[in-house]
């Protein structure tokens, strides 16, 4: 028997529960003015997640993500304001200002994440579709030759993966007993991969395009190997601040609004459709290692099936995302 790669409820299912929770005690009373006309008056809704800086072309698709999730709801829940918040460089530092509610109030993180253990609500939506447990290597061209005589997780343990501290699915990489190299952070594993202190440094298949444009001028010999996918289930939720329900509640709906529409079809795949086009994720080699966050009976049974990401034709890229695509040799 095969296994579809699971990617998340569908968002009506995942948000239902949230919404009818958050609606209790809402109904209105006779000759009480409506929601529309008090959102009206209301102060806007201010929205506060991390980002780095202006050109962080990494997370653009969850940034414009939120900010349409607000911008349907307007009509029901009146303004908003957008404050990204550029400090707070690691998860834990990030996870304590969420659960604060007031420099943060909202984050992408997955399930085991210090943000996703902090004082949130989750909305169980996987917004990313299960690419961030999509891992693929960027390792030394010299290299290609070794990685194509990787068939199996016990040839997967004779390399080197390097990781960032305190990144969650280091956790993952332990338990399928791979060697680790742990840095300070991904930019520092740039330069410890050209210099051969790891074999692999393993990225998603939503941020590996972007990360690859950026530094391969700087590392020349960096290349994306071509046949090799690392597959564990590592889906990407919204986090909310539980000091702030009304905000939760609002960007459910709106999720469930851009679901029902198309605009989430439309707008994930204006973002990722180049990114993955030149991954050929469906014609490579998967390892499935897994992972401490999910039930041990429901990993890696059987063989892992991908979602079909073949874009609608004529999508639409994203303005930023209209570079060449990046070589794999």
């Amino acid at each position: 028997m095969r296994v579809r790669l699971h990617i998340g409820l569908p968002i009506g299912l995942a948000i239902a529960g949230l919404l009818a929770t958050s609606n209790q005690g809402h109904s209105e009373t006779p000759g009480q003015p409506d929601a529309q006309t008090l959102n009206a008056t209301a102060a806007p809704m201010v929205v506060s997640y991390h980002r780095s800086d202006a050109n962080d072309k990494q997370n653009h698709f969850q940034f414009e993500l939120i900010e349409r999730a607000m911008e349907v709801t307007r009509p029901e829940y009146g303004g908003f304001i957008l404050r990204p918040y550029g400090g707070a460089p690691t998860a834990k530092r990030q996870a304590i200002l969420i659960g604060e509610g007031k420099l943060m109030n909202i984050q992408w993180a997955s399930p085991g994440t210090p943000i996703a253990q902090a004082e949130v609500i989750p909305i169980r939506v996987n917004i990313l579709r299960g690419l961030l447990g999509l891992r693929i290597c960027l390792i030394n061209r010299a290299d290609l030759p070794r990685f194509a005589q990787i068939q199996s997780l016990e040839d997967l343990r004779q390399i080197k993966i390097g990781q960032g501290q305190d990144w969650t699915d280091t956790l993952i990489y332990q338990l399928n007993k791979i060697p680790l190299f742990e840095s300070a952070g991904l930019q520092q594993l740039f330069p410890i991969l050209a210099t051969r202190r790891i074999d692999c440094l393993p990225l998603g298949a939503n941020e590996i395009g972007v990360k690859y444009a950026e530094q391969q001028p700087l590392h020349p010999d960096m290349v994306m190997e071509p046949e090799l996918l690392l597959y564990y289930n590592f889906p990407t939720y919204l986090y909310v601040s539980k000091h702030h329900p009304r905000l939760a509640e609002r960007v459910a709906a709106g999720l469930q609004i851009m679901q029902t529409s198309g605009e989430y079809d439309r707008l994930f795949w204006r973002y990722f459709a180049q990114q993955l086009a030149p991954l050929k994720l469906d014609q490579r080699r998967i390892i499935c290692l897994k992972s401490p966050y999910l039930p041990e009976a429901e990993q890696c049974q059987d063989q892992v099936i991908l979602p079909d990401f073949t874009p609608p034709p004529d999508t639409p890229l994203a303005p930023e995302l209209q570079a060449e695509n990046p070589a794999t040799h």
